[in-house]
């Protein structure tokens, strides 16, 4: 179900990694606790249940065999939904539901875009998610620099290449290589 990707966001999972051994009921469960739970402000709680529940229904060496997985992953932090972060919580909360009773329903990834695209697009016309207006005034020329500005570039290493012990053979030459190497060694 690629609802979760674009509505929940990077921040719960990896979802591949934690449906690896579960069954499909297994699967469904954790679906619908995501959906129910998650609200856009309460990621890490939600993970940690998701990650608990997930290590109860597995054997010992189901869980050893995805916790590098998850920890490498979950060490990366990753944001939650750009509309977790767009929307008020109680909105998207709605809106989470919605596309899970949608995904349930058999609607395409293509509907559930559309759905999701719909409704912040309403809540922005009707001024429901605040919205962010670029200033376009002119800048303030009353505020004057005395100096102007230094840029610091930090210095480059160049790293020296050694010498290699013996001649650079291109590979298209390496089919006759020990004749053209024995040429070039009478040569030097």
């Amino acid at each position: 179900m690629m609802a979760s990707t674009f509505i929940i966001g990077g921040c719960i999972g990896p979802k591949s990694v934690l449906e690896r051994y579960l069954t499909p009921e297994q699967k469904s469960e954790v679906r619908k606790y995501v959906y129910s739970a998650f609200d856009g402000t309460n990621s890490d709680q939600v993970l940690a249940n998701v990650n608990t529940y997930v290590h109860s229904v597995l054997r010992p060496e189901q869980w050893d065999s995805i916790l590098p997985e998850l920890k490498m992953y979950q060490a990366q932090k990753r944001e939650c939904s750009v509309y977790a972060q767009l929307l008020p919580t109680l909105m998207y909360k709605q809106l989470v539901n919605s596309v899970f009773k949608a995904a349930e329903l058999g609607a395409s990834d293509q509907d559930l875009k559309r759905l999701v695209e719909d409704y912040v697009d309403r809540a922005m016309r009707s001024g429901l998610v605040p919205q962010r207006k670029n200033s376009v005034s002119p800048p303030d020329t009353s505020m004057v620099r005395s100096k102007p500005k230094v840029r610091h570039f930090p210095q480059r290493i160049i790293y020296e290449r050694q010498r290699p012990s013996h001649p650079y053979v291109p590979s298209s030459l390496w089919q006759n290589s020990h004749n053209r190497i024995d040429s070039l060694k009478t040569t030097s």
